[in-house]
């Protein structure tokens, strides 16, 4: 029964709609000359471009540049010969971090570095270098590179080329702008964040690099700032009066919503698309909450019994049809209500996963039920959901097992070796022979030895079921025993290796040396895999602080490098593991991986510098314990 306008206005007060309209138009006059000034505000804050000389700290946003302290960040190349006479030259990595203390992020920077002292520019981390080279003579150019992938042939600017890398003369006056990599997320810096693009400069006796301009733009959203605020507060309150005046017109308009109102049924909306509420007896379907497309072909002629049939027989996959239409049994519902609802689910044509479900409503003791809700619900999301869980503990079985037998497949080539070696020893008459091949199978034993166990770490890893595994050890017998299996590992092939040891390392260090030395055979594995001549460089650098050393190991191989593809996977995966660990298992047991997951349990990470054609550097840095 339509309910009249006294008990209309009895319900929702007595608030006048003419009250309503004019506070409407006033929020919306409001709200609109509120976004339009916001939005100039946002014009003038991302239009202004910024200037800062120097460490200027006292700014909001400013740039600081500094030498990395450290060991492993200074160096001196020996015997440098760029025009025909050999001299040292010192190595310094220079940081240069921009600090946004800002409430809004920094958008398009660059920075410029005028140049005070003779030095050369050898590299620059992710983003390019604009480089201006003898400026003011005759011989001035310039040239924008990036140094870290560019080859030799790529230089247009004046260079010498040492021992692989590319050094770049400049002299007073000269400078060079750096600017930030979007492929590398550098070109904006969220507000109270900082980035730290890094620079290594050569020189003789000393460089100033206190003379630098940054030069940024500052990016605010139409979302950011006081004005989106007030705009938000004055939408929710327009909303607020809005439905209010929605309320004072339509709430209650007919005795059906009366019965949603009763029953609770407004809290189901936010649940089920479409609400019925069915009169058993009388076999009358009433729509509590539809959508306008459903009551277009919802056959309103008819009784409940025949409306439910049709809608089910319409929409189920062929397959479901008996199934729903067994569960929509009116003459049976009341009894299968006992206990409280009940439910079906089923394919739609049209909605994919759909679960249909009756509730009972007014229960008299001894009599049987008379009244129904019967409700829609869409749940082909949660399906597609389980099913993508489903799918990926599948591939994460598939994973291990392929992981277990690229590992097989990887040690198979060693086993044959050492076979061929015993057969050998075997057939050997003479000690010297002997002792010679009883040395490489020794070698050839213990790579196959930590490359198993560096692919059981990972495979526990995965499974979180891995021990710690600290203990005293000499570090010149773990650098003897490495450089013995390296030299066996390149033996009959062109490939040499190269030493580069700090004289500086303690002698006896305390820490997981078992790992330490898995990762450096997978890695040493990889460089020898895919050097077919040239160098394998392997260097380690330490620095010492009371009971402490921190180590720097690199291995570098002068193979084909890594394409640019398969650098940003591997970049991508190891950033991964080195923020939430081993989730999963390795791809594929790939040596690289491997050796990632066992440095992210040790608390370090893999690092990759490669170049296409010219070669791949791999290093890590770890902290051991100083016994003596």
């Amino acid at each position: 029964m339509q309910m009249n306008r006294v008990q209309v206005e009895k319900h929702i007060g007595t608030l006048s709609r003419k009250r309503y309209r004019r506070t409407t138009i006033v929020l919306l006059l409001l709200i609109l000359a509120a976004f339009v000034g916001h939005l100039l505000y946002v014009y003038y804050i991302n239009s202004q471009q910024h200037i800062v000389n120097g460490k200027d700290s006292e700014q909001e946003t400013y740039m600081d540049v500094a030498y990395r302290v450290g060991e492993a960040n200074a160096w001196i190349k020996r015997d440098f010969c760029p025009m025909g006479s050999y001299f040292d030259i010192w190595g310094q990595t220079i940081d240069c971090t921009l600090y946004n203390n800002a409430s809004i992020l920094v958008d398009t920077w660059k920075m410029r570095i005028n140049i005070k002292d003779n030095c050369y520019v050898n590299k620059a981390w992710n983003g390019t270098l604009e480089i201006h080279q003898y400026v003011g003579t005759a011989k001035e150019k310039f040239q924008t590179l990036n140094l870290l992938q560019c080859a030799a042939e790529d230089v247009k600017l004046e260079c010498t080329v040492d021992r692989g890398d590319i050094m770049i003369p400049l002299q007073p006056g000269d400078y060079i702008i750096y600017l930030p990599s979007a492929e590398k997320n550098e070109e904006q810096v969220l507000a109270g964040s900082n980035t730290m693009p890094g620079i290594i400069f050569y020189y003789t006796k000393d460089i100033d690099l206190s003379d630098y301009t940054l030069e940024f733009y500052y990016r605010m959203r139409i979302t950011e700032g006081i004005g989106f605020i007030a705009i938000l507060v004055m939408l929710g309150i327009l909303v607020i009066v809005v439905a209010s005046w929605i309320a004072a017109e339509f709430a209650y308009s007919n005795a059906e919503q009366e019965i949603k109102y009763q029953h609770g049924i407004a809290s189901m909306s936010d649940i089920y698309s479409i609400i019925y509420y069915i009169d058993i007896e009388k076999d009358e379907l009433v729509p509590v909450y539809a959508d306008e497309e459903s009551e277009k072909y919802r056959p309103k002629d008819k009784g409940a019994r025949e409306q439910l049939l049709y809608m089910t027989s319409s929409d189920a996959e062929e397959e479901y049809l008996k199934i729903t239409q067994d569960f929509i049994d009116i003459s049976t519902v009341g009894e299968r209500l006992e206990k409280g609802s009940i439910a079906c689910e089923y394919i739609s044509k049209t909605h994919g996963w759909t679960l249909i479900r009756f509730f009972p409503t007014e229960r008299v003791e001894g009599e049987p039920l008379k009244k129904v809700i019967f409700a829609i619900q869409d749940i082909n999301e949660e399906k597609v959901t389980l099913k993508r869980y489903e799918d990926l503990v599948e591939k994460e079985k598939y994973a291990k097992n392929t992981y277990l037998a690229g590992l097989s497949g990887r040690t198979g080539s060693w086993l044959s070796k050492i076979e061929e070696l015993n057969s050998r020893i075997l057939s050997e008459t003479k000690e010297e022979d002997i002792r010679k091949s009883a040395k490489q199978i020794k070698c050839i034993g213990k790579i196959l030895s930590y490359t198993i166990d560096g692919g059981n770490d990972a495979s526990k890893l995965a499974i979180d079921t891995i021990d710690a595994s600290v203990e005293e050890y000499s570090a010149d017998e773990v650098l003897s025993e490495f450089f013995e299996i390296a030299e066996t590992m390149v033996e009959g092939t062109p490939v040499k290796i190269e030493k580069d040891i700090s004289p500086v390392i303690p002698k006896t260090l305390k820490g997981d040396v078992s790992r330490i030395r898995r990762v450096l055979i997978q890695l040493l594995s990889d460089a020898v895999h895919y050097s077919e001549e040239g160098s394998i460089r392997f260097a380690l650098y330490g620095k010492t602080l009371e009971n402490k050393v921190h180590l720097l190991f690199s291995i570098k191989d002068s193979g084909g490098g890594i394409s640019e593809e398969r650098l940003e996977e591997l970049n991508n995966y190891i950033e991964k593991i080195s923020h939430h660990g081993p989730m999963g298992t390795v791809s594929n047991g790939h040596g690289l991986e491997v050796a990632a997951c066992i440095l992210a349990y040790l608390n370090s990470r893999l690092n990759v510098i490669s170049t296409p054609g010219v070669g791949t550097e791999f290093y890590f840095e770890i902290d051991q314990e100083v016994i003596g």
